[in-house]
Formats: C-alpha cells, structure tokens, sequence
C-alpha cells in the first residue's frame, strides 16, 4: 500500500470516527446542563441506535474521547 493509499484509508476512518459521536449528539435531548442527565441521556441515545449494553458500556467508559467528543458536537 502506497503512502498516498495508507493517508486516504486513515482521513476515511477519522471521519467515520468523528461522525458518530456528531450522529448520538443530534439524537440527544436539547438543554441539558446537569453532567448526570447529559451522560444518561449519551447511554440513551446509544441504546436508541441499536447498541448493545455492552457496545454501551465502551463508549460511555472505554473510548476516552467519545464523551467528549459528543459533548462538543452538542448543542
């Protein structure tokens, strides 16, 4: 695999990273300001597209950036 190949697969996967946590942010409850009912709310909107508890359980504790990630695509 060349050098250009190998960047164009690694840009491909930042921006499939970078979309689902943009993706659980829009599916969240607009307004929140409590840090409990925000993370709740993360778990729910995981649940609501199909995630596993287990699957869950990754984002919200494993994946160090998803939380904040999706904290910074919230509005």
């Amino acid at each position: 695999m060349g050098d250009m190949e190998s960047n164009n697969n690694n840009n491909e996967r930042k921006k499939v990273i970078s979309y689902y946590p943009q993706t659980i942010a829009s599916k969240m409850q607009k307004g929140l300001t409590k840090e409990i009912e925000i993370y709740a709310e993360i778990s729910k909107a995981l649940r609501e597209d199909g995630k596993s508890r287990i699957e869950c359980r990754y984002y919200m504790t494993i994946d160090d950036d998803f939380i904040s990630d999706v904290l910074g695509c919230y509005k």
